[in-house]
């Protein structure tokens, strides 16, 4: 081997052993010096070399490292191939993307593949009117976190929520698409769980992602998005079915007669809600095209009846097993028997419940735990004047079920 030769070896090897990161004025100048040697022994200038080599002021390592530990926004080609808007940690980003003409943000995990990050099925895509509303609930969403309160659900639109967990004894902030099963929504696989630290870092940089989405949409949200966003429960009351209690027909209903009135008689107009005291009422909705028995407490918000998340609302086959037992279920109460329970679906039952020496007729949704079912948040706990109410309109309450049955086939 030629002396120039195994010049340019052991030349080549020291460059691979730079610290450019540690690089001061004289190492830059020797780096010059090699890198002028090289190219003129292979025939190319020092005007040739790429200044990011050798610049003390261009964008380094370490500065990168630090930039994803703090969860920031960091330059174009950093992250995943197309650029992003934030970034949530080392692997995690927010982007936005064009699909069939609509703009979509979406929040999601890479991993490494072929020198590159490749999008993972860790992640959830959100739509303008989905986007907007995630960020108006974002301040009770953070609330909620810190308060570590699961009951706290955003509905999104489409099935899609956010919600804070605690699952495994880990805190996150879910956002998810769920399905629907036995009138209920269940977590679905689609979605990424955000440690609190990632969560805030989209709550800091949720206003520039809006900035650039608005961009990309004109200037101005779709008319679908404001129009959806109205109908979007507000954090603390109910998601999904429970959340059809407020619709607009069931509050027009109440305004003409048949909402609960200040006596709480039980009467109300034919075909109209079930009075079961001031604030409680049971009545017949639809959500999704699917058909529910929603017995629950409303509270007055600027004048209008708000469902609060204390009630449940019932698919026409578990109401149907409540009225079966709506007379066991009387007697047990009567005599104070807390062994009394009737199973609605494999998580959710009415039982005898007795609380400072009051006994109620307890409608509730239960949860796993160790191999036991706990009461969860979802559910209402009737005393007997009330349940006695809701018992003489269960009849009646068939009658819309099926009239709204029969009007949507």
């Amino acid at each position: 081997m030629s002396d120039q030769k195994i010049i340019k070896a052991k030349l080549r090897k020291l460059l691979k052993s730079v610290d450019i990161d540690s690089a001061t004025q004289r190492s830059i100048q020797k780096q010059e010096e090699i890198d002028a040697f090289l190219l003129a022994e292979e025939g190319g200038s020092a005007d040739d070399v790429e200044p990011e080599a050798h610049e003390a002021e261009g964008q380094q390592p370490a500065k990168k490292k630090q930039r994803q530990a703090s969860g920031s926004a960091a330059a174009p080609g950093d992250g995943p191939p197309g650029g992003y808007l934030l970034q949530l940690s080392d692997k995690r980003f927010v982007t936005l993307s064009d699909y069939r003409g609509k703009w979509y943000v979406n929040v999601r995990e890479y991993y490494s593949k072929d020198g590159e990050l490749a999008p993972s099925s860790k992640g959830l895509s959100m739509g303008p009117e989905q986007w907007r509303t995630l960020v108006d609930s974002m301040e009770a969403l953070s609330s909620a976190l810190e308060a570590r309160d699961e009951s706290q659900a955003v509905d999104l639109g489409g099935n899609k929520r956010a919600a804070p967990s605690n699952f495994k004894g880990r805190l996150s902030l879910d956002l998810r698409e769920c399905y629907e099963k036995d009138g209920e929504l269940k977590p679905g696989k689609k979605g990424i769980a955000l440690t609190p630290d990632q969560w805030a870092a989209l709550r800091e940089g949720s206003g520039r992602v809006t900035e650039r989405l608005l961009a990309k949409l004109g200037g101005s949200w779709p008319a679908g998005a404001a129009a959806k966003q109205g109908k979007q429960p507000a954090p603390g009351e109910p998601a999904g079915p429970e959340a059809a209690a407020a619709a607009p027909q069931q509050v027009q209903a109440a305004q003409e007669g048949g909402g609960p009135s200040a006596e709480g008689g039980g009467e109300g107009a034919e075909g109209g809600p079930v009075a079961l005291s001031a604030n409680r009422r049971a009545d017949v909705s639809t959500y999704q095209g699917k058909i529910f028995v929603n017995i629950r407490e409303y509270t007055k918000k600027d004048g209008q009846e708000i469902p609060t998340k204390k009630g449940i609302s019932l698919p026409p086959d578990q109401f149907g097993k409540l009225v079966g037992a709506a007379p066991a279920l009387t007697d047990a109460l009567q005599a104070q028997d807390t062994r009394c329970e009737v199973h609605l679906s494999n998580k959710r039952k009415a039982s005898i419940s007795e609380f400072k020496g009051k006994h109620y007729v307890n409608i509730r949704e239960y949860y796993e735990k160790d191999g036991e079912l706990k009461p969860g948040l979802k559910g209402i706990s009737l005393p007997a004047d009330q349940w006695q109410k809701l018992q003489g309109a269960l009849g009646r309450l068939q009658d819309q079920l099926g009239a709204t049955a029969g009007g949507k086939s």
